[in-house]
């Protein structure tokens, strides 16, 4: 049996990967605005590495559209990034109201 072990002491990055599940009926022009501000929010983050942003449209269903964020940061502390998760979201979910925008 192959099986590895990861030393996360080791670890120079960490992946954050967070689906956002909105209304299908969401018009697209909103949809494309919130990628926007979602992206320039990411951007202005230092502790992200900027080349590894992605927000795109990543799936569509008979009744809602998956909007993916995905990135990499230099935070490895299981603490320090659990705490920088929370932030971000914080950020996600203010700019989601912003736009007016339902998640499901």
């Amino acid at each position: 049996m192959d099986s590895f072990i990861i030393n996360t002491s080791k670890k120079e990055k960490r992946r954050f990967n967070l689906p956002l599940t909105i209304k299908i009926d969401t018009p697209l022009e909103k949809i494309s605005e919130l990628e926007n501000k979602l992206k320039l929010a990411l951007t202005e983050q230092s502790a992200i590495i900027q080349e590894s942003v992605r927000v795109v449209l990543n799936n569509i269903a008979s009744n809602k559209i998956e909007i993916l964020i995905n990135f990499y940061t230099e935070i490895t502390d299981s603490a320090e990034f659990a705490e920088f998760k929370e932030e971000l979201n914080f950020i996600i979910l203010d700019i989601v109201n912003q736009e007016s925008i339902i998640l499901v």
